[in-house]
């Protein structure tokens, strides 16, 4: 999927997190399930405890990691549709136009 760097995304209200030494453990109190998350993961977590753009999150990544900005997309494209399929995360607006 893909989505507008204008994108604005929070962690959602209904979830509990912890830090663990090398990623978070997300409970959903939506669904009761747990959820863990590595390095990278927690990194762009952390970041969405407030609200964060895809372009901010991309450029979180790219500073952090040696990867292509096309890589960086891709990657973060596909782990923000898992977190908004499990409802880990909310669309707080779009700042386009």
């Amino acid at each position: 999927m893909e989505f507008s760097d204008t994108l604005v995304l929070q962690a959602a209200s209904k979830q509990v997190s912890n830090p663990l030494p090398e990623g978070v453990v997300i409970l959903s109190l939506s669904n009761g399930v747990y959820y863990t998350l590595n390095e990278v993961g927690a990194l762009i977590w952390q970041h969405l405890q407030q609200p964060q753009t895809i372009a901010m999150l991309r450029e979180v990544i790219l500073a952090e990691y040696n990867i292509s900005p096309e890589q960086s997309q891709a990657d973060l494209a596909a782990f923000i549709t898992k977190l908004l399929e499990a409802r880990l995360v909310e669309v707080v607006c779009d700042q386009s136009g």
